[in-house]
């Protein structure tokens, strides 16, 4: 009975010791969770200013693109006036269509200046004191427009070196307050108006429109039309250009 008992007290403690190593264990990792959890967060609160950052950047730019799409008509145009300042775009030269029959190709356009602007702003983040490694094959931008505005996504990793540990983002993204569609809608009826009957213009149909548009001559053949819209762009005037080359 008694070596029954001296067998019994030393399975309990057994239980016991292993109950110990077992807190101890736990503790010893929780303890490396937090830490682990703590330099997450601090080295997340060093990433999000590049984050920030390059958002700004997309959205400064962006904001570049839609202003020169207004002062040109697009910007690449196909065919177009030369003007001081820029190349408005020519939607109707001599029987010849240039208008973008899909918005797509204006959104494109955007997507295009973005990529080739967007460097001169990041300016190789020479404004921050760790490691920032990009990769330039990878870059992508699609560029929406919507109702009341025009959404800009980037595509772009991004590592940033902290502590020793990498930490990438790859999606950036802007929303520029931009009220297009209704514009690039007039422009397409004004295009097909001039289309069908290329030897005169619509007076009449032009000042029923909710826009101030003028006409400018810029000789016996040439027209150059500014559609403005007073609070398109950012809650301000925003122009839009176009020139139609007639067969007169």
């Amino acid at each position: 009975m008694k070596k029954r008992s001296q067998i019994t007290v030393f399975i309990i403690l057994g239980l016991i010791f292993f109950l110990i190593i077992g807190l101890v264990v736990y503790k010893i990792a929780d303890i490396n969770k937090k830490k682990l959890g703590q330099q997450g967060v601090a080295d997340y609160s060093r990433v999000m200013p590049v984050e920030n950052f390059v958002q700004s950047c997309v959205q400064l730019v962006g904001t570049e693109a839609v202003t020169k799409l207004g002062q040109q008509g697009r910007i690449y145009p196909q065919a177009f006036i030369q003007s001081p300042t820029s190349s408005v775009s020519y939607f109707y030269y001599k029987g010849n269509g240039f208008f973008p029959s899909r918005v797509q190709y204006l959104e494109e356009d955007i997507s295009r200046y973005v990529m080739e602007n967007l460097d001169e702003c990041l300016a190789d983040f020479s404004d921050f004191d760790y490691p920032i490694e990009t990769d330039d094959s990878r870059l992508r931008v699609k560029t929406s427009f919507n109702e009341r505005d025009a959404t800009i996504i980037l595509e772009y990793p991004i590592t940033v070196t902290l502590s020793g540990s990498k930490t990438t983002v790859s999606e950036f993204s802007a929303k520029i307050d931009f009220e297009f569609l209704p514009i690039y809608d007039l422009s397409k009826r004004i295009y097909e108006k001039t289309q069908a009957e290329p030897d005169w213009v619509d007076v009449d149909f032009l000042a029923e429109q909710p826009y101030d548009i003028r006409l400018i001559k810029i000789d016996d053949q040439t027209l150059l039309y500014e559609i403005t819209d007073d609070d398109a762009l950012n809650d301000e005037p925003y122009v839009y250009r176009f020139a139609m080359k007639y067969n007169l």
